[in-house]
């Protein structure tokens, strides 16, 4: 071959190869879910260290800005961003989704746990910290149009990308029914469909954000071949690398060239970061992709932004004052979970039970397991043990019954054993017969139930609304009176009324079977 030949070939090497990387386009998409307000770092156990933090977040998520460049980064939440600790319960919100939008998330999805105070807060919450939330499957009953904006175009490195958001069924169940009432829940099969399908042209890529758990994610990824990418969240499922779910076969769509949809979930309480690395090629085909988990820890805190570290030290030293006040002490741990089981007696929520039936002066107290979260250790408790181990903003509600209808109501016990997602009771003692179906040797303050008698019964503001056998068990009452107590607020003052906490790990309740 002539010298004039080789130089030729080597020019059109050249020039393909700089048209080629031309056509690539690098993005970089950030995502977090069920940080559950995890405003500053939390001790792990899996890793024995303190994790998380928004600040420390906030570094890492520089460094990364650094490296990649601003125009080259989406940062996206897949919901539950509320609730959990003391600092959306004191906040309401605000100190959580302020520190989020100085970071500079560019959208959130809405988890179970953004309704803890109500739609009315929420959407308040989010035109006072102008927070992006996307929801296409969620739609106000008496119009049928969506209550939040379902999606939104984004362009980086010359690429459109629409996000869409969504929460599962699940998830949205998880809701109390009265804040539901108002709205109407469309599977997020369903409507993420409709709206990839008519994004799809117009668009490079499509990514969902998910509440809905991975299970649901993996179904959805094989049954619609319009979406990229779902980053998902409920399920705090820690995916340290994504995945690549198949499409169905016969699935119109595939149209990212992997014959899949990538999935990816980044655990929980803000210990980890997910990263996803896209390179595109070609009409929008993503030709690689790699991703990973990484652990957000103290040394990112240096690269954090100063506003946001600011931020958090102002609610943190104001929430730090308050939560350290000891109101009681107790020589007995207060244990939430023995057996890996949630439907059994347990101390903490009897001592909740308690706690509800002293300061509502009621007779008994039946609550949802699930309203209490963690147990306490023996010793000094806190104002910051309490509002942690009972995170729900849910009042005390007594309602006046007849000694039939708590029978009834312990009968449906005795009957749908395994059915139930546990309860806790105070105040009242009882037998389930599970071959009879029925409950035996009731008493009420250590007296028989006294069958001509009325009794008042405490619970939560949850059941009362008829969530977790609450339509079951108050189905036929005399009179309702929500007492305006917060469940947490109803322990703190009994604590410190007794101080010294008695030993409730003795169970209220056996089993004949």
């Amino acid at each position: 071959m002539k010298l004039r030949e080789i130089l030729f070939a080597l020019f059109l090497v050249f020039v393909l190869s700089v048209s080629y990387s031309a056509e690539k386009k690098e993005l970089t998409i950030l995502h977090t879910n069920d940080i559950h307000a995890r405003l500053v770092p939390t001790f792990n156990k899996d890793f024995n260290e303190v994790c998380g933090g928004t600040s420390e977040r906030s570094g890492l998520i520089n460094l990364i800005r650094k490296e990649v460049g601003e125009n080259g980064i989406l940062l996206l939440d897949s919901g539950d961003l509320s609730q959990g600790t003391p600092f959306f319960n004191v906040f309401k919100g605000k100190a959580n989704f302020s520190a989020a939008k100085l970071i500079g998330y560019d959208a959130i999805t809405t988890g179970n746990h953004e309704f803890g105070n109500g739609m009315a807060a929420l959407q308040n919450l989010l035109a006072e910290t102008n927070m992006r939330m996307l929801c296409c499957n969620v739609v106000h009953k008496s119009t049928n149009k969506p209550v939040f904006k379902p999606y939104q175009v984004f362009i980086r490195n010359d690429l459109k990308i629409a996000v869409i958001g969504c929460i599962g069924r699940g998830a949205w169940e998880d809701t109390d029914i009265k804040i539901r009432a108002p709205m109407n829940h469309i599977h997020e099969i369903e409507a993420v469909k409709s709206y990839a399908k008519r994004l799809r042209p117009y668009v490079n890529l499509i990514v969902v954000i998910s509440h809905s758990g991975i299970d649901e994610d993996k179904a959805m990824a094989a049954q619609i071949g319009e979406i990229d990418i779902i980053l998902g969240g409920h399920t705090h499922t820690a995916l340290h690398a994504p995945i690549l779910v198949n499409n169905n076969p016969d699935t119109i769509g595939c149209l990212n060239g992997l014959g899949g949809t990538i999935v990816a979930q980044a655990g929980e309480k803000g210990t980890f970061l997910g990263r996803l690395n896209l390179i595109i090629g070609k009409k929008g085909k993503i030709k690689e992709f790699s991703g990973e988990l990484i652990r957000v820890k103290n040394e990112h805190l240096a690269y954090a932004s100063p506003d946001v570290k600011e931020l958090v030290n102002h609610y943190d030293t104001i929430l730090r004052n308050e939560m350290n006040k000891v109101v009681a002490v107790s020589r007995y741990d207060l244990d939430y979970v023995k057996k890996g089981k949630r439907n059994e007696h347990m101390a903490m929520g009897a001592f909740t039970a308690e706690g509800m039936r002293y300061s509502a002066n009621a007779d008994i107290c039946i609550i949802n397991t699930g309203g209490v979260k963690t147990g306490i250790k023996k010793g000094d408790i806190t104002k910051g043990d309490l509002f942690t181990a009972i995170p729900y903003d849910n009042t005390v509600v007594n309602f006046t019954m007849k000694c039939s209808e708590i029978k009834r109501s312990l009968d449906y016990l005795a009957a749908n054993e395994g059915e139930y997602s546990g309860f806790q009771f105070a105040g009242i003692s009882f037998v389930l017969n599970i071959p009879e179906k029925k409950s035996e040797q009731i008493t009420i303050q250590g007296e028989p139930i006294d069958n001509d008698k009325t009794y008042v019964v405490a619970t939560t503001s949850f059941m009362a609304n008829g969530n977790d056998c609450g339509n079951v068990f108050f189905a036929n009452v005399l009179k309702i009176e929500d007492k305006g107590i917060l469940m947490r607020d109803a322990a703190v003052e009994y604590c410190e009324a007794i101080k010294d906490l008695n030993d409730f790990s003795d169970p209220l309740y056996r089993y004949i079977r």
